[in-house]
C-alpha cells in the first residue's frame, strides 16, 4: 500500500548520511512545507528599517477616536 511505501523511503533516507531538511512524498497528495517567499527570501525577513521622524511617532504613540465628530486623543504612550 502506499503508506507502506512512504515508511519505507523515509526509512531509507534516514539511513543515509545527508543531513535532510524536509521531505516530500510524492505519492500522496502533499501541501507546501514553504510558501514562496519564505523559499524566495532563504529563511530572512527581508523588512526594510527606518528611525522614524517625529510625525511617524504619532501614529503609534497615540491613539485616535472620533467622539462628537471630532478627532480625540484617547490615548498617549510615554516613551
Amino acid at each position: 500500500n502506499l503508506l507502506q511505501a512512504d515508511c519505507n523511503f523515509i526509512e531509507e533516507l534516514y539511513r543515509m548520511s545527508a543531513q535532510w531538511k524536509f521531505l516530500t512524498c510524492p505519492g500522496g497528495m502533499g501541501f507546501p512545507i514553504k510558501c514562496n517567499l519564505e523559499i524566495l527570501f532563504k529563511g530572512e525577513n527581508k523588512l526594510k528599517t527606518e528611525i522614524s521622524s517625529s510625525n511617524k511617532e504619532e501614529r503609534w504613540k497615540n491613539d485616535y477616536a472620533i467622539v462628537n465628530r471630532k478627532l480625540m486623543n484617547t490615548r498617549s504612550v510615554e516613551m
